[in-house]
């Protein structure tokens, strides 16, 4: 099989991008069924956890479980922030970094074109060339 060749059969499935979607679909699911879960079943859990046995009203549970779903949300919020800076940060520095070579691209481009002014067998383009060096 040569290198133009695509390949094919299950591999080629396997390895394409219909692959990549799904798993990433797989994953978004089993993200979303994980914190259903820490919303669901966590709460009550910690609540009980606190409590320690203790007998309470059944609207002041609820009141804390809400309470502590309140607070998860708010941490999950707080990462979901952290993770955007983040990204937002790494997306400036490569931006940064493609700007900065090509400023040095122009520069070796308008170096070149002085020098193949300086070979010029006209004077006022040597001149030119020199004022571009």
């Amino acid at each position: 099989m040569g290198m133009a060749e695509p390949r094919r059969g299950r591999r080629a499935w396997r390895d394409g991008p219909v692959a990549r979607r799904m798993g990433a679909g797989l994953l978004g699911v089993a993200g979303l069924a994980a914190l259903g879960a820490v919303f669901v079943a966590l709460p009550g859990a910690v609540v009980d956890h606190d409590l320690a046995g203790a007998h309470v009203a059944a609207q002041a549970r609820l009141k804390a479980v809400n309470d502590v779903r309140t607070t998860l949300l708010q941490v999950v919020g707080g990462l979901v922030v952290l993770f955007g800076a983040y990204a937002t940060w790494r997306q400036l520095r490569v931006s940064q970094d493609g700007l900065r070579a090509t400023q040095e691209g122009y520069v070796t481009d308008r170096f070149g074109r002085a020098v193949d002014q300086l070979g010029s067998d006209k004077l006022d383009v040597r001149i030119g060339g020199l004022h571009a060096l």
